[in-house]
């Protein structure tokens, strides 16, 4: 063999040894990015779960934030409903307060009438009773 057939063999030896530590180099990139993507799949994954979730949550939320406004809004109407029957019972008490206060007004006179026709007839009997005892002493 020649000089330069064995530098020729050297430098190929050399190139072939470069090769391999190249290609360990990549299988060692290539288990890195494969360890990688796993993890960002596993992430992925558990994102995916997460936000599955939360969407159910929401959803959750949201039927029941509308149940809550249908009961808002029934007991908004029965509220509306009881006012205005308390507004028409409060009506129909002043009517009636406004009779009441008529009716007193119209008594009043009548009453002080009888009660001085009271009062007379009371010294009436006083003074029968007064007669009566004089006329029995006689």
């Amino acid at each position: 063999m020649t000089e330069l057939e064995t530098q020729l063999l050297r430098i190929i030896e050399e190139q072939q040894q470069q090769l391999q530590q190249q290609q360990k180099q990549l299988q060692q990139q290539q288990q890195s990015l494969d360890v990688m993507q796993k993890k960002i799949i596993q992430t992925l994954s558990a994102q995916s779960k997460t936000i599955e979730s939360d969407q159910q949550s929401l959803q959750q939320a949201q039927k029941s934030l509308a149940t809550m406004q249908k009961q808002f809004h029934e007991l908004e109407s029965s509220t509306a409903s009881y006012t205005e029957q308390i507004n028409g019972k409060v009506r129909e008490m002043s009517m009636i307060t406004a009779n009441n206060e008529e009716v007193l007004e119209r008594i009043s006179p009548v009453q002080h009438s009888v009660s001085l026709q009271v009062t007379k007839a009371q010294q009436n009997l006083l003074e029968t009773s007064e007669l009566l005892k004089r006329i029995s002493s006689k």
